[in-house]
């Protein structure tokens, strides 16, 4: 859930069922096969695609360099899924499962799921063989309609940057770049204020065209709790009886709908109130962020709080 972490991993397969509907006026042949995305690198070289209809099944790799998608195994010598008699107002359901590779990055440090385009095409009768005004066979190697259902594999989707900043508050000027927000480390004195700020997005794709499904975040809870470590802001780190800094009250807040929580003691485990002292009994050492409904794909929220160096 955090940013640019550098972490790869070997994803468990996803599976998919999509559906399309012949809404021509015409029957026909529908084939189903997977296409390149628009951008090759966007899925990862050697992803496994496997497209099922009833008992045919057709296993795809993945060449990233060249887009192509090289059949692995089937049950129907190599051609991709076809069904037949194909009729208007016919819908279809089959499933589509996506492996991704080994050494596959976290979509929180690109930005972005791994898209798989289906293609479901349409070559339609072009014979009337009884003669009942009914297309009903034979077919001209045309292809007459078309449709892409992208299938997105998320490994992970709601991320997470935690930034700070120097203020100056009673203390010295801020060194350098320590006023702007960043992951960098800072360089505070006794007076200033550092202002913790933690950004939290759904990169996942927003709603777009019909039946889709989305990922919403739900159930969102940021726990900051200074007395655990990479944290160290709320223990007394020099030995000089008091916690190095502490809570400025009111400051804890976030963009959204939520319920700030706070604790104290070493370990943070004692509920207090928005409080502000120099030791870690009568000082805020954790606070505990509980998101209001969800947080919906493209959708990006705040939560920050401040505190003093002593």
């Amino acid at each position: 859930m955090t940013a640019g972490t550098g972490e790869t991993l070997d994803p468990s397969s996803v599976a998919f069922t999509n559906t399309v509907k012949n809404s021509g006026t015409d029957a026909g042949v529908l084939t189903l096969q997977p296409t390149a995305p628009i951008a090759l690198a966007d899925l990862p070289n050697n992803t496994r695609v496997t497209i099922t209809y009833g008992s045919d099944s057709v296993a795809y790799t993945y060449d990233s360099t060249t887009g192509a998608f090289t059949v692995l195994s089937s049950t129907t010598g190599g051609q991709p899924i076809r069904v037949n008699n194909f009729t208007p107002g016919t819908v279809v359901n089959y499933g589509v499962e996506v492996d991704l590779p080994p050494g596959t990055p976290l979509s929180t440090d690109i930005n972005r799921g791994f898209p798989v385009p289906v293609v479901a095409s349409i070559d339609n009768y072009v014979t009337d063989t009884n003669s009942d005004g009914v297309k009903d066979s034979g077919n001209d190697g045309t292809v007459d309609a078309t449709n892409a259902t992208i299938d997105r594999v998320y490994t992970g989707f709601l991320k997470m940057v935690k930034e700070s900043r120097v203020l100056v508050g009673t203390g010295p000027a801020v060194q350098g770049t320590d006023g702007d927000f960043s992951v960098a480390d800072k360089k505070p004195a006794p007076g200033n204020i550092l202002e913790y700020r933690i950004t939290y997005i759904n990169i996942s794709e927003a709603q777009a065209g019909t039946g889709n499904l989305t990922l919403s975040a739900s159930k969102v809870v940021i726990v900051e709790d200074g007395t655990l470590s990479p944290n160290n802001w709320a223990i007394d780190n020099d030995g000089n009886g008091q916690i190095d800094t502490s809570n400025i009250t009111g400051s804890a807040a976030d963009s959204g709908a939520s319920t700030i929580t706070f604790f104290s003691g070493q370990p943070a485990t004692t509920s207090s109130s928005d409080q502000t002292g120099t030791t870690v009994t009568t000082d805020v050492t954790k606070y505990v962020d509980t998101v209001t409904g969800v947080v919906a794909p493209g959708q990006s929220r705040t939560f920050g709080f401040k505190r003093k160096v002593n």
